[in-house]
């Protein structure tokens, strides 16, 4: 299943408005059942991870009721979260069994670390940016953001379009700039040297 069958789905059980941002929170407790809990992992330097079982857990930080300023990563996170679970199941399945084959401790878990923490130069895992390739799909389908992108227009200058689309669909400015840069959208309709902000 991937990012568009997960919200098709979601939306065919459930009274889903898709002029509001996707519920991934609910997606996860509701929908996939999943336990979500918060937890201090910062002597991990972790936002969140998943274990085999499904549990997902995110960093105290990014609490949106403590942290509203937090809220955009917070998203951002869970639907990462989701992308392992829907895309990497065997992988976690395959961790969990190892304490049995090798007769050792594993976390039988994905721990996603904050992006800063790692070099430049160190190459991401495919698995990571399989599942911010799966969050940004979830959290702003193409088809939504084309719709929204077509309402705006009218409304905001190409300038401030981005920001506009990032408080619509409740993601950082950043992860809508890569989305529309993804969708060819970036420079859509502003001069070369003015590009969207961040």
């Amino acid at each position: 299943m991937d990012a568009v069958a997960l919200i098709g789905k979601y939306a065919l059980d459930h009274n889903w408005d898709e002029n509001s941002p996707v519920p991934v929170e609910e997606i996860i407790e509701k929908y996939l059942k999943l336990p979500l809990e918060f937890d201090d992992l910062s002597e991990d330097r972790a936002l969140g991870f998943i274990r085999a079982d499904g549990s997902i857990f995110i960093d105290n930080g990014l609490d949106p009721e403590e942290h509203p300023s937090q809220e955009e990563r917070y998203r951002f996170t869970l639907a990462h979260e989701v992308g392992h679970w829907i895309l990497h199941q065997r992988l976690l399945n395959w961790e969990a069994k190892q304490p049995l084959l090798f007769n050792t401790q594993s976390k039988s878990a994905i721990v996603c670390r904050e992006p800063k923490v790692f070099p430049t130069t160190k190459k991401i895992e495919p698995e990571e940016w399989q599942a911010n390739a799966f969050a940004a799909y979830l959290l702003m389908p193409s088809k939504l953001v084309l719709a929204a992108r077509n309402d705006l227009r009218a409304e905001v200058n190409p300038g401030t379009l981005c920001a506009a689309l990032a408080e619509r669909f409740a993601v950082s400015r950043t992860a809508m700039r890569i989305r529309l840069e993804a969708l060819g959208l970036l420079h859509e309709g502003t001069s070369p040297q003015h590009t969207l902000p961040i």
